[in-house]
């Protein structure tokens, strides 16, 4: 427990820098090209990191489990890895050039021909970039993956605030490609202590990396459009600014979500070396406390969130202060839902996160094209609460049966669940400190 709470807390120290990183990136961004340029970065970015999740066919999630129950070599995963990178980006870029036209007029309008040019190459980046730190999670190596995750944003930040004064949103673009780039370096070097890749694939690897990776890919996809799909929709009946200033009240409201993704990113690796019994009563105590947690940060994040949008952003992002409020309860609740999914995927039933994120979708959709005519972005982020809860409801219940565990034994927490977390404290300062 105390490895995992060790592990935990690491990664959730690096999500805190991640965001205060991220934070600073977006005031940079908005400073010095407005509303209207934080809102084409955002598309760009949010664009070619959803075809990611598409193009990699949840493979990267076959690297964690397959390597954390040690089913297959690390060299010949790495191989793979290697190969399926090249060959998935080398199509991806020859179908982004054939149909640029068609995609400028239509998830991307608004954007210019030269700044979607330059993007294109965020895809091979970020590609490798999931591939190698979803591998560093399967050898278990929480410090790697969070040195890889850290460089990513420290890269990015620092090229921005050099390159966006100097070429606008050219500048942030290439500061996006870079920073990936920089972090694969990285990433494989660390990988490379494991031993070097196998010459040639596994073609059974690969095939039962699909078939994994297939039972996840389609909640993957749609978890990621639940969270990104709005923006595009905004985008299509309004305008790049009101993009910006939805994309900045998102980026304060996910704030607390960085508990729930330290938590989730750990507990994946951590429970698929368990037995069912034994990780479904951990994910249950994680659940309840990661809740409790999560509800505490939104509290205060409701609270001050006004205070950050027009002293760090200007005035005029108080346009952003209705979305954030209205976002905060979807985000405590689908909290629960990123560890229960975790939950799902290290016990080998990764399709039932799948499920919870069909319905989300479904809904997301639907109410985007409803709400954000008539309601802009305060439309965008009710369908996004409508949704989130939607999702979270249809996980608590798949998780509840499946482990044959009452709501309350993972949704509420219990006096003794407090009275730990002073001795958790201690043991993880003390590890630290001796480490």
């Amino acid at each position: 427990m105390t490895k995992y709470i060790k592990g935990v807390t690491l990664t959730y120290a690096t999500q805190i820098t991640i965001l205060v990183m991220s934070f600073i990136t977006s005031v940079i961004i908005v400073r010095t090209l407005g509303a209207s340029g934080k809102g084409v970065v955002a598309l760009l970015q949010n664009y070619f990191l959803i075809l990611v999740v598409i193009f990699i066919l949840g493979m990267s999630e076959g690297n964690i489990y397959f390597l954390s129950s040690r089913k297959y070599k690390h060299k010949e995963v790495f191989a793979n890895v290697l190969v399926h990178t090249i060959l998935i980006s080398a199509i991806f870029l020859v179908a982004s050039i054939i149909f640029k036209d068609w995609i400028l007029s239509t998830f991307l309008r608004n954007i210019k021909a030269e700044h979607y040019n330059l993007a294109l190459w965020i895809f091979p980046a970020f590609f490798l970039f999931l591939h190698t730190t979803t591998m560093l999670l399967g050898h278990h190596n929480i410090v790697g993956f969070n040195v890889v995750t850290t460089a990513r944003f420290t890269f990015i930040m620092v090229f921005m605030a050099v390159l966006i004064p100097k070429l606008q949103i050219i500048g942030a673009v290439i500061a996006t490609v870079a920073g990936f780039l920089l972090a694969d370096i990285i990433g494989v070097i660390l990988l490379t202590r494991y031993g070097s890749p196998a010459i040639g694939i596994n073609k059974g690897f690969a095939r039962n990396a699909f078939i994994f990776g297939a039972k996840s890919e389609v909640g993957l996809i749609l978890a990621q459009l639940d969270r990104r799909f709005d923006i595009f929709i905004i985008n299509l009946f309004l305008a790049p600014t009101q993009v910006g200033f939805y994309a900045v009240a998102v980026a304060i409201a996910e704030f607390p979500w960085y508990v729930s993704n330290a938590i989730a990113t750990v507990l994946f690796p951590e429970i698929a070396a368990m037995d069912k019994q034994r990780a479904y009563q951990f994910t249950s105590y994680v659940c309840r406390n990661t809740l409790f947690i999560v509800f505490i940060l939104s509290i205060v994040l409701f609270v001050v969130g006004g205070f950050i949008l027009q002293f760090v952003f200007g005035p005029e992002f108080s346009q952003s202060l209705n979305p954030l409020r209205i976002l905060m309860p979807g985000i405590v609740i689908l909290s629960v839902n990123k560890v229960i999914c975790a939950g799902f995927s290290g016990t080998g039933r990764p399709e039932y996160g799948t499920l919870t994120a069909v319905f989300s979708a479904a809904a997301t959709i639907t109410l985007d094209f409803m709400l954000i005519p008539r309601m802009g972005i305060e439309g965008a982020a009710i369908a996004s609460t409508v949704a989130y809860t939607i999702s979270a409801t249809t996980g608590i219940l798949l998780f509840s049966r499946t482990a044959n565990l009452p709501l309350k034994e993972f949704l509420i927490i219990t006096s003794e669940d407090i009275k730990r977390y002073p001795e958790f404290y201690r043991k993880v300062v003390a590890r630290f400190r001796n480490a």
